[in-house]
């Protein structure tokens, strides 16, 4: 909700520096261009800043996986006298999930971007003069749509998008069993 209200105040002030500017189709080529460049450049962040994401969010159910098989395969061990070495797996693989789960988006990343999205939220203010509304809120929607869904992916213990533990639950569940 602040990211939504903070893209459309600044295309609203966009809009209002376009009023307060005199001669308005003098520099529209250029303006364009910058336009169509900085909303491009969004559009990468944007994309590399996803994939990071879902990288991190793949890689920690990859390691939840195997942090499941290396207790099980301690569990089944354990009988074998090979107690040692299938417990050095457990460690390791729970260090793997551990730090799967710390592996965020930097800051400065968040930051950028979301400095990039002001700028274009403001241009296309600027270049909407006094147009309909609904153009004031395309670009804030879309943007707060997309860093909502990155940040959600991102944060692996809150939100609507997390890796369950049905590998680890299911050992217990079998270990339980036992």
């Amino acid at each position: 909700m602040v990211s939504l209200s903070t893209y459309w105040i600044a295309a609203w002030l966009g809009s209002s520096l376009r009023k307060k500017n005199v001669d308005h189709e003098e520099g529209r080529d250029e303006f364009m261009f910058l336009l169509g460049g900085t909303l491009t450049l969004l559009g990468l962040i944007i994309g590399f800043t996803f994939s990071m994401a879902v990288s991190r969010y793949d890689q920690r159910k990859n390691y939840e996986e195997e942090e499941a098989n290396a207790i099980g395969t301690e569990y089944v061990r354990a009988d074998l006298l090979l107690a040692v070495s299938g417990m050095n797996d457990v460690l390791n693989s729970q260090g793997y999930t551990q730090a799967a789960w710390w592996n965020r988006i930097p800051i400065a990343a968040w930051v950028l971007l979301g400095l990039i999205s002001i700028f274009c939220n403001v241009l296309v203010g600027y270049g909407a003069h006094g147009r309909r509304l609904i153009l004031f809120m395309i670009l804030p929607i879309t943007l707060s749509i997309s860093l909502f869904l990155i940040a959600d992916i991102d944060s692996p213990r809150n939100g609507l998008i997390h890796v369950h533990p049905r590998n680890l639950e299911s050992l217990a569940e079998s270990l339980g069993s036992r």
